[in-house]
């Protein structure tokens, strides 16, 4: 049965369903994503940035741009051109490879801790209230976490996440954790939803996918998923 904000339990004997609503608080509004969701759904695979762990993309955009040399051939709005994220998340670069290349496209011969500080710049908190939501859903499903990711953000979130909760990693909250980085596989490319399937002997018709990119849930409704797309400033928990 599908676990809602307030930790309520509904369900929808054919349809899964989505109601979104506002809540007020003192100082901000928010949005919450209040899920029913569908008696045939037996797992639920979660993103994570954006989803369990909160990003400020702009805040590694604006300190790699603090370490850009004044014959920087682009912008990090547009280094995304160049693959190097990509290949970082698939694990085809190494740490070092990767601060190597950003060395070139900064112009700068910055140091890797440097790279390391404005790549991680990004990473936010995890929130309580997910993690207690998560804790309260593996009673009922079973849960799963597919991400894009590289190995300098994984360290990083890994060791806040040890830290701050007290679990030995993720597959002691998960029942299985996958990291782009380490099976060389990166959303939206159909594969690595084959893969997971396949690894775990489920059925994408029995899944719930829940990831804050369109095109990452597209992928997965393609395969036969059950999707929820959250959109900017919704909060699924």
């Amino acid at each position: 049965m599908a676990l809602l904000p307030a930790f309520s339990v509904f369900r929808s004997a054919k349809l899964t369903v989505f109601v979104i609503f506002p809540i007020s608080f003192a100082i901000l509004p928010y949005f919450c994503a209040m899920m029913v969701i569908a008696d045939s759904v037996k797992n639920i695979l979660f993103d994570f940035g954006g989803v369990i762990i909160n990003l400020n993309i702009g805040a590694s955009i604006a300190a790699f741009s603090a370490l850009r040399g004044p014959n920087a051939p682009i912008s990090f709005e547009q280094w995304s051109e160049y693959s190097l994220e990509p290949a970082f998340e698939r694990g085809e670069l190494s740490p070092a490879e990767f601060c190597g290349r950003m060395r070139v496209l900064l112009n700068n011969p910055v140091s890797d801790q440097q790279i390391h500080a404005a790549w991680n710049a990004m990473i936010l908190d995890i929130p309580p209230h997910r993690i207690k939501a998560l804790e309260a859903l593996k009673n009922h499903y079973r849960i799963f976490l597919l991400s894009n990711t590289s190995e300098i953000h994984y360290q990083f979130y890994t060791r806040r996440f040890v830290q701050q909760y007290g679990y030995k990693g993720w597959e002691a909250l998960f029942e299985r954790a996958w990291f782009s980085h380490h099976i060389g596989l990166r959303k939206p490319d159909p594969a690595i939803f084959n893969y997971i399937l396949e690894e775990k002997e489920l059925h994408a018709e029995e899944t719930l996918f829940i990831d804050d990119s369109k095109a990452n849930t597209d992928a997965a409704a393609s395969l036969g998923f059950q999707v929820l797309h959250l959109a900017s400033g919704i909060d699924w928990a």
